[in-house]
Protein backbone atom coordinates (compact mmCIF):
# COMPACT_ATOMS: atom_id res chain seq x y z
CA UNK A 1 0.00 0.00 0.00
CA UNK A 2 1.14 3.30 -1.21
CA UNK A 3 0.02 6.31 1.39
CA UNK A 4 -0.06 9.82 0.07
CA UNK A 5 -0.64 9.26 -3.17
CA UNK A 6 -1.78 12.84 -5.27
CA UNK A 7 -5.97 12.74 -4.73
CA UNK A 8 -6.39 10.07 -1.59
CA UNK A 9 -4.31 12.96 0.94
CA UNK A 10 -3.48 11.75 4.38
CA UNK A 11 -5.04 14.11 7.20
CA UNK A 12 -3.49 14.22 10.54
CA UNK A 13 -3.78 16.19 13.55
CA UNK A 14 -1.39 16.23 16.71
CA UNK A 15 -2.26 17.53 19.95
CA UNK A 16 0.64 18.27 21.65
CA UNK A 17 1.52 20.70 24.94
CA UNK A 18 2.92 23.45 23.12
CA UNK A 19 1.33 23.15 19.71
CA UNK A 20 -1.67 21.88 17.76
CA UNK A 21 -0.50 20.93 14.11
CA UNK A 22 -3.11 19.88 11.46
CA UNK A 23 -1.60 18.69 8.43
CA UNK A 24 -2.92 17.46 4.80
CA UNK A 25 -0.26 14.95 3.23
CA UNK A 26 -0.52 14.89 -0.98
CA UNK A 27 2.12 13.41 -2.66
CA UNK A 28 3.52 15.38 -5.60
CA UNK A 29 0.57 17.58 -5.30
CA UNK A 30 2.25 19.57 -1.76
CA UNK A 31 1.07 19.62 1.90
CA UNK A 32 -1.10 22.14 4.17
CA UNK A 33 -0.85 22.72 7.43
CA UNK A 34 -1.42 24.72 10.27
CA UNK A 35 0.30 25.40 13.19
CA UNK A 36 -1.32 26.72 16.49
CA UNK A 37 -0.09 27.46 19.87
CA UNK A 38 -1.85 25.00 22.79
CA UNK A 39 -3.37 27.31 24.87
CA UNK A 40 -3.42 26.92 28.37
CA UNK A 41 -7.37 26.73 28.58
CA UNK A 42 -9.38 25.10 25.29
CA UNK A 43 -12.11 26.45 23.98
CA UNK A 44 -14.32 24.54 21.85
CA UNK A 45 -15.03 27.19 19.26
CA UNK A 46 -10.77 27.90 19.05
CA UNK A 47 -9.95 24.07 17.98
CA UNK A 48 -13.05 23.64 16.02
CA UNK A 49 -12.49 26.47 13.51
CA UNK A 50 -8.70 24.85 13.10
CA UNK A 51 -9.77 21.41 12.36
CA UNK A 52 -12.88 23.31 10.11
CA UNK A 53 -9.76 25.49 8.26
CA UNK A 54 -8.27 21.66 7.99
CA UNK A 55 -10.88 20.17 6.49
CA UNK A 56 -11.84 22.68 3.89
CA UNK A 57 -7.95 22.57 2.72
CA UNK A 58 -8.33 18.71 2.41
CA UNK A 59 -11.23 16.20 1.69
CA UNK A 60 -13.43 16.29 3.65
CA UNK A 61 -15.64 12.88 4.47
CA UNK A 62 -12.39 11.24 4.90
CA UNK A 63 -10.44 9.24 7.65
CA UNK A 64 -8.03 11.50 9.90
CA UNK A 65 -5.43 10.03 12.40
CA UNK A 66 -5.16 12.06 15.79
CA UNK A 67 -1.95 11.90 18.10
CA UNK A 68 -2.35 13.06 21.23
CA UNK A 69 -0.11 13.95 24.08
CA UNK A 70 -3.08 13.63 27.08
CA UNK A 71 -4.92 10.22 27.72
CA UNK A 72 -8.97 10.21 26.55
CA UNK A 73 -11.71 8.23 28.26
CA UNK A 74 -14.62 6.44 26.52
CA UNK A 75 -16.35 9.34 25.52
CA UNK A 76 -13.35 11.39 23.60
CA UNK A 77 -12.90 13.77 26.53
CA UNK A 78 -9.10 14.18 28.18
CA UNK A 79 -9.08 12.14 31.08
CA UNK A 80 -5.61 13.40 32.22
CA UNK A 81 -2.94 15.59 30.93
CA UNK A 82 -0.02 16.65 33.34
CA UNK A 83 1.18 19.81 31.17
CA UNK A 84 -2.33 21.33 30.36
CA UNK A 85 -4.01 20.32 33.61
CA UNK A 86 -7.17 22.74 32.43
CA UNK A 87 -7.46 20.51 30.14
CA UNK A 88 -8.70 17.90 32.04
CA UNK A 89 -12.81 17.01 30.70
CA UNK A 90 -12.54 18.89 27.73
CA UNK A 91 -14.28 16.92 25.02
CA UNK A 92 -11.69 16.61 21.65
CA UNK A 93 -13.89 14.40 20.28
CA UNK A 94 -16.84 16.51 19.86
CA UNK A 95 -15.13 19.37 19.21
CA UNK A 96 -13.18 17.37 15.98
CA UNK A 97 -16.89 16.19 15.47
CA UNK A 98 -18.63 19.91 14.90
CA UNK A 99 -15.98 20.51 12.39
CA UNK A 100 -17.19 18.25 9.84
CA UNK A 101 -13.46 17.21 9.67
CA UNK A 102 -13.94 13.45 8.42
CA UNK A 103 -16.25 10.36 8.54
CA UNK A 104 -14.54 8.58 11.15
CA UNK A 105 -11.40 9.56 13.73
CA UNK A 106 -8.41 7.31 14.40
CA UNK A 107 -6.88 8.05 17.84
CA UNK A 108 -3.64 6.96 19.25
CA UNK A 109 -0.98 8.09 21.80
CA UNK A 110 1.56 10.19 20.33
CA UNK A 111 4.56 7.87 20.75
CA UNK A 112 2.77 5.24 18.63
CA UNK A 113 1.78 8.06 15.66
CA UNK A 114 5.67 9.26 16.30
CA UNK A 115 7.62 5.93 15.51
CA UNK A 116 4.49 5.16 12.41
CA UNK A 117 5.67 8.94 10.75
CA UNK A 118 9.70 7.84 11.98
CA UNK A 119 9.28 4.20 10.54
CA UNK A 120 7.56 5.60 7.19
CA UNK A 121 9.62 8.41 6.95
CA UNK A 122 12.92 6.59 7.34
CA UNK A 123 12.22 3.55 4.92
CA UNK A 124 13.41 0.63 7.36
CA UNK A 125 12.76 -2.61 5.88
CA UNK A 126 10.46 -4.23 7.82
CA UNK A 127 12.01 -6.63 9.84
CA UNK A 128 14.18 -3.65 11.84
CA UNK A 129 13.23 -2.96 15.54
CA UNK A 130 12.85 0.57 16.25
CA UNK A 131 12.43 3.27 18.77
CA UNK A 132 11.19 7.13 18.42
CA UNK A 133 11.77 8.80 21.22
CA UNK A 134 9.86 12.61 20.79
CA UNK A 135 11.56 15.34 23.06
CA UNK A 136 9.10 18.05 23.71
CA UNK A 137 7.14 19.76 26.55
CA UNK A 138 6.92 16.02 27.68
CA UNK A 139 8.31 12.78 26.19
CA UNK A 140 6.91 9.94 24.24
CA UNK A 141 8.76 6.55 23.43
CA UNK A 142 7.01 4.66 20.69
CA UNK A 143 8.35 1.14 19.24
CA UNK A 144 7.83 -0.62 16.32
CA UNK A 145 8.75 -4.17 16.38
CA UNK A 146 9.15 -6.28 12.79
CA UNK A 147 7.20 -3.71 10.79
CA UNK A 148 3.93 -3.99 13.41
CA UNK A 149 3.45 -1.21 15.71
CA UNK A 150 3.53 -2.38 19.75
CA UNK A 151 1.18 -0.71 22.36
CA UNK A 152 3.43 0.62 25.18
CA UNK A 153 0.31 2.27 27.34
CA UNK A 154 -1.37 5.34 27.08
CA UNK A 155 -0.43 8.95 28.34
CA UNK A 156 0.98 8.68 31.56
CA UNK A 157 1.00 4.80 31.27
CA UNK A 158 3.57 4.84 28.63
CA UNK A 159 7.47 3.95 28.35
CA UNK A 160 7.80 7.23 28.84
CA UNK A 161 7.01 7.08 32.37
CA UNK A 162 8.82 3.71 33.16
CA UNK A 163 11.55 4.26 35.99
CA UNK A 164 15.02 4.45 34.70
CA UNK A 165 16.50 4.92 37.65
CA UNK A 166 18.50 8.10 37.68
CA UNK A 167 17.87 10.96 40.07
CA UNK A 168 15.13 11.17 42.46
CA UNK A 169 13.15 14.10 40.29
CA UNK A 170 9.34 13.93 40.72
CA UNK A 171 7.80 14.02 36.99
CA UNK A 172 4.28 15.48 36.41
CA UNK A 173 2.68 12.10 36.55
CA UNK A 174 3.66 11.85 39.94
CA UNK A 175 6.17 9.10 39.67
CA UNK A 176 9.48 9.99 41.28
CA UNK A 177 13.36 8.88 39.01
CA UNK A 178 11.23 8.03 35.55
CA UNK A 179 12.33 8.17 32.06
CA UNK A 180 10.90 11.83 31.38
CA UNK A 181 11.57 13.72 34.60
CA UNK A 182 14.96 12.44 33.94
CA UNK A 183 15.34 14.19 30.71
CA UNK A 184 13.36 17.25 31.96
CA UNK A 185 16.17 18.07 34.63
CA UNK A 186 16.83 21.51 33.84
CA UNK A 187 20.29 21.04 35.09
CA UNK A 188 21.14 18.54 32.31
CA UNK A 189 24.23 19.35 30.21
CA UNK A 190 25.56 17.59 27.16
CA UNK A 191 27.41 14.54 29.05
CA UNK A 192 24.31 14.01 31.15
CA UNK A 193 21.81 13.96 28.51
CA UNK A 194 24.08 11.31 26.18
CA UNK A 195 24.11 9.09 29.73
CA UNK A 196 20.49 9.27 29.92
CA UNK A 197 20.25 8.47 26.32
CA UNK A 198 22.71 5.45 26.64
CA UNK A 199 20.94 4.08 29.29
CA UNK A 200 17.44 4.56 27.55
CA UNK A 201 19.16 3.00 24.66
CA UNK A 202 20.38 0.01 26.53
CA UNK A 203 17.37 -1.00 28.28
CA UNK A 204 15.35 -0.65 24.77
CA UNK A 205 18.02 -3.23 23.50
CA UNK A 206 17.56 -5.52 26.63
CA UNK A 207 13.78 -5.53 26.80
CA UNK A 208 12.95 -5.12 23.21
CA UNK A 209 15.80 -5.99 20.87
CA UNK A 210 15.89 -1.98 19.39
CA UNK A 211 18.50 -1.18 16.88
CA UNK A 212 17.19 1.59 15.59
CA UNK A 213 16.62 5.14 17.68
CA UNK A 214 15.05 7.88 15.97
CA UNK A 215 14.58 11.10 18.24
CA UNK A 216 12.08 13.66 17.00
CA UNK A 217 10.07 16.72 19.12
CA UNK A 218 11.26 20.48 19.03
CA UNK A 219 13.85 20.05 22.32
CA UNK A 220 15.59 17.21 20.23
CA UNK A 221 17.16 19.53 18.11
CA UNK A 222 19.05 20.94 21.16
CA UNK A 223 20.79 18.23 21.60
CA UNK A 224 20.99 17.58 17.62
CA UNK A 225 25.15 17.66 18.44
CA UNK A 226 24.97 15.09 21.07
CA UNK A 227 22.64 12.37 19.61
CA UNK A 228 24.60 12.45 15.89
CA UNK A 229 27.56 10.82 18.36
CA UNK A 230 25.86 8.09 20.15
CA UNK A 231 25.83 4.97 18.76
CA UNK A 232 22.08 3.81 17.37
CA UNK A 233 20.81 7.00 17.31
CA UNK A 234 19.35 9.73 14.59
CA UNK A 235 17.86 13.17 14.55
CA UNK A 236 13.85 12.75 12.83
CA UNK A 237 14.60 13.95 9.37
CA UNK A 238 10.97 15.88 9.97
CA UNK A 239 10.78 15.72 14.18
CA UNK A 240 8.30 18.40 14.04
CA UNK A 241 5.82 16.29 12.00
CA UNK A 242 6.69 12.81 12.06
CA UNK A 243 3.65 12.47 15.24
CA UNK A 244 1.24 13.88 12.54
CA UNK A 245 2.25 12.13 9.53
CA UNK A 246 2.15 8.75 11.76
CA UNK A 247 -1.10 9.74 13.29
CA UNK A 248 -2.57 9.81 9.52
CA UNK A 249 -1.13 6.54 8.42
CA UNK A 250 -2.48 4.18 11.35
CA UNK A 251 -5.83 5.96 10.43
CA UNK A 252 -5.63 4.38 6.67
CA UNK A 253 -3.55 1.26 7.08
CA UNK A 254 -3.90 0.30 10.87
CA UNK A 255 -0.45 -0.93 13.31
CA UNK A 256 0.90 -3.80 10.61
CA UNK A 257 3.19 -1.69 8.55
CA UNK A 258 5.02 -4.28 7.09
CA UNK A 259 3.65 -4.00 3.60
CA UNK A 260 2.96 0.07 3.87
CA UNK A 261 5.25 2.78 2.06
CA UNK A 262 4.64 6.33 1.45
CA UNK A 263 4.53 8.41 -1.71
CA UNK A 264 8.45 8.74 -2.86
CA UNK A 265 8.07 12.91 -3.42
CA UNK A 266 6.09 12.88 -0.27
CA UNK A 267 8.51 11.11 1.85
CA UNK A 268 11.45 12.70 0.12
CA UNK A 269 9.59 16.64 0.69
CA UNK A 270 9.12 15.76 4.48
CA UNK A 271 12.43 14.29 4.54
CA UNK A 272 13.76 17.62 3.90
CA UNK A 273 11.77 19.36 5.91
CA UNK A 274 13.17 20.37 9.81
CA UNK A 275 11.39 23.41 10.04
CA UNK A 276 8.31 23.85 12.75
CA UNK A 277 5.60 25.29 10.42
Amino acid sequence: MILGRPGRPLVGIDIGASAMRFAVFSGSAGDRTIVRPTPAVPRREDIAGAFAQLAAMGKSGCRAGLSRAPGLDARGRIADWPSRPRWRGFDLAAAIRSAGIAATIADVDDAVATVAGEYLLGGFAPDRRIAAISLGTGLAIGLIIDGIVQATGDGAEGLAHRALGLGDRRCRCGRIGCVQAAFADPRLDDDGFAAIVALLRDRLRDAYGVTAFVFAGGRAQRWRGTIARIDGCTLSPAPFWSATLGAAALACAGRDLRSVALDEALRDRLRRRRAAT
